[in-house]
């Protein structure tokens, strides 16, 4: 929710301090990204001021600057366009950097670049703030960015948000915990240690609990899902295995 709430909390918490209605750029890493974004402003059950709100950004409109609260959903290389053709930023209350954890050396370069025009008072960026989006502030990634910034004299304040005490709690059990780790694991590819991941927790929830198993398997992008798909359904290991399986594919678009 943090993707879909943050900006429109910050566009009410700026109001209510007496600025005047601006919006906010929020740079997603992937077009799919925004895509979900849009579907989730647009839905029907919100306010239709908010299914008004937002908007996708590719580098191929130009409009006035709007004197109003609206939402920008853009990637990194339509926000260099945006910004970088831009005489004046006044439409802008922030700029929101989503999921910085991930690695996009176009993204740093941005951040760098905006946090650069505010620190020496360019005109373009006057009155705008920045907003670094992470559920993981952990990382190389993480690391390097806040390195940086701190080389760069820039003070960071931060918000933490708790989850409620009323959450649903998921037992987390590390794999190398309950199954022995192959000998030849390091020689593995990545798809083969999915798939050697995959039936080994398989075989452990169904040997202490006699459950079935349904594995989520994350992967960056829509490519590499139907890559990972097609690595399952090839595989002689899952053949091999005498109990029924299979795989459904879920992705941005």
């Amino acid at each position: 929710g943090k993707s879909r709430r943050s900006p429109l909390a910050v566009m009410m918490a700026l109001v209510n301090l007496g600025i005047k209605p601006k919006g906010v750029l929020h740079v997603n890493p992937k077009n799919t990204s925004a895509i979900s974004l849009l579907g989730m402003y647009q839905d029907p059950n919100n306010e239709v001021v908010v299914q008004q709100m937002a908007s996708i950004f590719n580098g191929d409109i130009k409009a006035w600057p709007w004197q109003r609260e609206f939402v920008v959903l853009s990637t990194p290389a339509s926000t260099y366009h945006r910004l970088r053709k831009a005489s004046s930023w006044q439409d802008l209350a922030l700029i929101v950097f989503d999921e910085i954890q991930v690695t996009d050396g176009l993204v740093y370069l941005l951040i760098v670049y905006v946090i650069g025009l505010i620190s020496r008072r360019d005109p373009r960026a006057s009155g705008v703030r920045v907003l670094l989006m992470t559920a993981t502030p952990r990382g190389p990634a993480y690391s390097t960015l806040k390195a940086v910034l701190e080389r760069m004299d820039v003070p960071l304040g931060s918000v933490e948000v708790e989850p409620p005490e009323d959450r649903q709690v998921y037992r987390r059990t590390p794999l190398w915990n309950v199954a022995k780790k192959p000998p030849n694991w390091k020689e593995l590819s990545h798809h083969a240690k999915v798939i050697e991941a995959l039936v080994l927790m398989t075989e452990h929830l169904w040997s202490v609990r006699k459950q079935c198993a349904s594995i989520l398997i994350f992967v960056a992008g829509e490519s590499e899902v139907f890559r990972m798909k097609n690595a399952l359904k090839i595989s002689d290991k899952l053949k091999s295995v005498k109990w029924k399986w299979r795989v459904l594919t879920l992705y941005g678009n």
